[in-house]
């Protein structure tokens, strides 16, 4: 382990308010006054950093030889510009559809880790193809970085569900977007005998999601969710919580131990460990209201006990 990444991790133990940057690395820059935040990219690219620099190997990245940028600009007004990008591609693409927000979006009560949620009706005898037009559609977009099917209906002629990551925005806003035939109602049940469609989500991609989400439960005060997040993490890779550990400490090796199982998701995990630093150490760990510490292990514990809402 390089001394950066061990002084990382000291910060994160510690709980100091701002963690230090890596060599070239730029924090995100706040929209100076005078300025539309319009003006602002929606999405970053991920080859250069804010300046224009390219980025480089050996930055002291704490997983491995490539060092991403992180990307902390979560305004509502860009994620609305990129859902708009979306909802519009998506209609184009397949005429005679249709493209909706759901959940918090649509319901006003969105917080800026919020994901985006889309409804995409289409013809019933265009399914499949929209299905299929997907990846493509949305490169239009943005590059995606990963897609995967939900597999309880991925083999349902009528609806699928399908969990995009694109790349060049935060992490959390993952687009869950579901694809139903026009003449299927809500919360009809539908069979299951339609071709599935093909997607790669290994154990350690797994992992790594639940990173994210465990650093999404933890920023909103969801402790127990969060610990129960990491847990799964863990057994995917084979590992365990550590009763000591912080949870920016527990991300960051979370994320290194997927790394290390499958190397394909290694630049990921990298984002994902540095997005833990980042947000995870400004308060250390999270305390009860009578300011006992709450690390992971402890927070399923306390519910137990009553003491800690889900």
């Amino acid at each position: 382990m390089t001394s950066a990444t061990l002084e990382r991790l000291r910060r994160a133990r510690r709980g100091d308010r701002r963690p230090s940057l890596r060599r070239g690395q730029e924090r995100t820059p706040r929209v100076p006054a005078g300025f539309s935040s319009a003006t602002l990219p929606l999405f970053r690219d991920r080859s250069t950093r804010p300046n224009g620099s390219p980025v480089v190997a050996g930055c002291g990245s704490a997983i491995h030889d490539g060092c991403p940028v992180l990307d902390l600009d979560m305004r509502p007004e860009r994620r609305a510009g990129i859902a708009e990008a979306v909802v519009k591609a998506l209609r184009t693409c397949t005429p005679g559809s249709e493209v909706r927000l759901r959940g918090s979006l649509a319901t006003g009560e969105a917080d800026r880790f919020s994901d985006i949620d889309l409804l995409w009706t289409v013809p019933a005898d265009r399914l499949d193809a929209a299905v299929a037009s997907v990846p493509e559609t949305l490169t239009g977009v943005a590059p995606v970085g990963s897609l995967r099917a939900d597999p309880d209906v991925e083999h349902s002629p009528e609806r699928r569900l399908l969990f995009i990551r694109l790349e060049g925005i935060p992490l959390f806003w993952r687009i869950d977007l579901e694809v139903r035939a026009s003449a299927v109602d809500e919360g009809e049940v539908v069979p299951r005998n339609a071709p599935a469609m093909t997607t790669e989500w290994s154990l350690a991609a797994s992992a790594v999601a639940n990173g994210v989400a465990a650093i999404k439960a933890v920023s909103r005060g969801h402790l127990v969710e969060a610990n129960g997040l990491l847990q799964r993490g863990f057994v995917r890779v084979g590992e365990t919580v550590d009763p000591d550990e912080g949870w920016a400490a527990a991300v960051v090796r979370l994320a290194r131990s997927a790394a290390a199982a499958d190397p394909a998701v290694a630049e990921l995990a990298d984002e994902v460990a540095q997005l833990a630093v980042a947000l995870l150490s400004t308060h250390g760990h999270p305390t009860q209201s009578d300011g006992s510490i709450v690390t992971p292990a402890a927070a399923s514990e306390s519910r137990r006990r009553g003491q800690l809402q889900a």
